[in-house]
């Protein structure tokens, strides 16, 4: 169950919404996609394509309300979702991609997450008669939702049926605002508009489909994409949560959460940190480029998140994007196709290393070598339109462990060992094509150097 957020500059011939689904599996899957007025499209997806929806604008949530506004996607095979949310006119873009959470990874508690001014939360109701409790936390003098004043710590209640959803919004943060239900939603959390610098026309929407905290985790690391900075956002769970942080070789003094939905914000970063807890807690990164200043909204994964295969979605205006994967030294480490268009590997610390790895437009594959990987990442994309830059990122979603195996065009394997002793070294030879050059190499100068 998806929807789509209000973006800034919102008039109906100026959005375009995406809904992206691709078949994982190895035969046709039948594929429907729902409103609360009634189905809208029936389709086969071929085994191993991808098909764009498109969807109609009157579909965007406006104002801080309720409303019958979700998208229900339902399919008898695997399949993923990505939702695309773009504002185009003559002077700006405003954009971000969401990656869409199965419904058995939905859950009924979470925290929202997002950057400090123009925020806002969109929950959507999976099944009928789902009570909806919001606890708010908010540096706004007040939140209006339905024509009612509401101020920090106050409670919103609600009651939801399928494809209702509730869009609140904030002229401040809503970091640390726990929703709860009865029964499974599905949300979403971002920013209407936010840039850096304050008057500035370089800012964007940002969006991400939210885990239920059962999904956190205690242990995450956070890295840039390249030409980018970030900070990062921590959110508690739970009270007293100690948070230990090492950014640069440097260990920190402990963060002390008090509360349940407390959270600290980083300052601007541009090199890893490695976050971690003896308790749950949940990290989003919102990365600026280091001249544009564009944002995007990432909400890390825990380095305890097991994957299977995983399908990554470019649009198409974006000739290139990054795909940001994190792992730790004897882990048999994926299976890319099609052909990377780069890869660079680097040490983070003495556990974790990481791979920038450039990947086309329209869809790849990510697929585990064994029956699944333990690996943190996401996928990040940026293009030049003229006057500045447009970005988006998500992250790599926990996912169905069936079907695991894929051959298609092309076999790009990444084994890597990596020590600190002797550098990177090939832990097996199974490299195809030009790529195996390129790889000794990246190996010849990270030992060398």
């Amino acid at each position: 169950m998806v929807g789509f957020m209000e973006n800034t500059l919102t008039s109906e011939e100026d959005i375009e919404l995406e809904v992206v689904t691709t078949n994982t599996r190895r035969e046709p899957a039948s594929l429907n996609i729902t409103l609360h007025s009634g189905q809208i499209e029936e389709v086969v997806l071929e085994e191993r394509s991808f098909r764009i929806h498109n969807i109609a604008a009157a579909l965007l949530n406006i104002d801080s309300k309720k409303s019958f506004k979700g998208i229900r996607v339902d399919s008898n095979a695997t399949i993923s979702v990505v939702g695309v949310n773009r504002v185009k006119t003559d002077s700006q873009n405003s954009m971000d991609l969401f990656a869409g959470v199965e419904y058995s990874s939905l859950g009924a508690q979470y925290f929202a997450v997002t950057s400090y001014h123009s925020s806002e939360i969109l929950i959507i109701g999976t099944t009928d008669n789902t009570r909806v409790t919001v606890a708010l936390r908010t540096d706004s003098k007040y939140v209006v939702y339905e024509g009612t004043n509401y101020e920090n710590a106050d409670i919103i209640n609600e009651t939801v049926d399928e494809f209702n959803t509730i869009q609140i919004q904030s002229a401040g943060d809503l970091t640390g605002t726990k929703i709860t239900a009865t029964h499974p939603i599905s949300v979403f959390s971002g920013n209407k508009w936010f840039g850096f610098e304050s008057g500035s026309r370089k800012g964007s929407y940002l969006v991400e489909q939210l885990l239920p905290l059962e999904q956190w985790g205690t242990r995450y690391v956070a890295v840039p994409p390249e030409e980018f900075s970030y900070v990062f956002k921590i959110v508690a769970c739970a009270d007293d949560t100690e948070i230990y942080l090492t950014c640069a070789e440097a260990n920190s003094d402990p963060l002390i959460l008090k509360e349940s939905g407390d959270f600290y914000m980083s300052d601007e970063l541009n090199h890893a940190c490695v976050i971690t807890s003896s308790k749950q807690f949940l990290v989003a990164m919102i990365t600026s480029h280091i001249s544009d200043k564009d944002p995007s909204l990432i909400i890390a994964q825990p380095m305890e998140t097991l994957l299977a295969d995983v399908f990554l979605y470019v649009p198409t205006s974006f000739q290139s994007a990054e795909l940001m994967l994190i792992t730790t030294e004897n882990q048999s480490l994926p299976i890319l196709d099609p052909q990377p268009l780069g890869v660079e590997f680097f040490s983070i610390d003495e556990e974790f290393f990481g791979m920038r790895i450039r990947v086309s437009e329209g869809v790849s594959v990510l697929a585990a070598p064994q029956s699944y990987m333990h690996v943190s990442g996401y996928l990040h994309g940026t293009r030049y339109f003229g006057w500045g830059f447009e970005s988006f990122g998500y992250p790599l979603l926990p996912n169905d462990f069936q079907d695991l195996t894929f051959f298609g065009y092309g076999k790009y394997q990444f084994q890597v060992l990596f020590t600190q002793e002797n550098g990177y070294k090939p832990k097996k030879q199974i490299f195809f094509g030009n790529f195996v050059q390129v790889k000794q190499q990246l190996i010849s100068s990270a030992v060398n150097n």
